[in-house]
């Protein structure tokens, strides 16, 4: 079995090195923090917590599938199931107007939108609409199909094409939407993920129609807890985790990435999992800025 190196102990991070792992890798992952988690970590003050990142998942069986293939399910983890967000967001906005956005409910958004001004309802569906057959393609050609190198270049035509599309999500928005509140809402999630609206591709608004179909999912506890399982899980699958390391570049020769570069030294590697964002990082850079659009982070 192969050598691989993990940069970036968040959740794409941690997911990778588990099931990596599970496969019989050797496996360690290199995180710049001084603990596991990222984004899902919480904000801690005077025996409570808070979630200061993301505070739920829109795709449940992702994270069951995770914690199923790497070890103990889920629900045996956490000791209870996940549970459902009747309100996903509350947005706010400077002329003093709110809506309030439920989740897996086309009827419900609909109703929270009109509320706002007669029409905004349909206008808001129209735009959601628009991605169900993005999500079926990245359903069954991506997001439900193992990454195979052997197979890489056969990449299924409607999936290239969407990957190839030049639209941004900005140039979406400004099409989609007259009243500038709905597309603050509809680009919320990607700007408060760090994104520039003209950066990302207009596809990474699935999201709204996985809100509005699937609705959104918390565990019990926090998303924090799934920081703290998974933290647990590279124990169990002993990965080695190097917390305080941060990873200055990758290393290629010959066209293969062989290495992290460290302050502390080179880590060798038959293969390296990038799981920050890779501008960070000298040798990946150009090849982020030659694909823009995208969602490096």
């Amino acid at each position: 079995m192969s050598r691989v190196v993990v940069v970036g102990g968040g959740i794409g991070g941690l997911a990778a090195a588990a099931r990596l792992a599970k496969l019989g890798h050797q496996v360690a992952l290199v995180e710049a923090a001084d603990r596991v988690g990222g984004a899902l970590l919480p904000v801690e003050q005077d025996g409570y917590a808070w979630d200061a990142g993301p505070r739920a998942t829109l795709l449940p069986a992702a994270l069951r599938d995770l914690f199923r293939k790497s070890g103990r399910p889920l629900e045996n983890e956490l000791g209870a199931d996940l549970e459902p967000l009747p309100v996903i967001r509350e947005h706010r906005f400077e002329d003093g107007t709110a809506v309030s956005l439920p989740g897996g409910s086309r009827a419900g958004q609909v109703a929270a939108f009109d509320a706002l001004a007669p029409g905004l309802g349909e206008t808001w569906a129209r735009h959601v609409d628009r991605y169900a057959p993005v999500w079926e393609v990245l359903r069954r050609h991506y997001v439900e199909v193992p990454w195979d190198p052997v197979t890489k270049s056969a990449t299924p035509r409607e999936l290239g094409d969407l990957f190839d599309l030049r639209e941004t999500l900005h140039k979406r928005l400004r099409r989609d939407f007259r009243d500038e509140r709905l597309a603050m809402v509809a680009g919320h999630p990607a700007v408060a993920d760090g994104h520039d609206l003209r950066n990302v591709p207009s596809w990474v608004g699935v999201d709204r129609y996985l809100e509005q179909c699937f609705g959104a999912w918390r565990p019990v506890g926090g998303m924090g807890r799934i920081a703290e399982l998974l933290g647990a899980r590279m124990a169990t699958r002993k990965v080695t985790v190097l917390t305080g390391t941060e990873a200055s570049d990758v290393v290629v020769r010959a066209g293969r990435a062989v290495a992290v570069r460290t302050p502390e030294g080179e880590i060798d590697a038959d293969h390296v999992v990038v799981a920050v964002d890779p501008r960070r990082l000298p040798t990946l850079a150009p090849l982020v800025a030659r694909t823009m659009p995208a969602i490096p982070r």
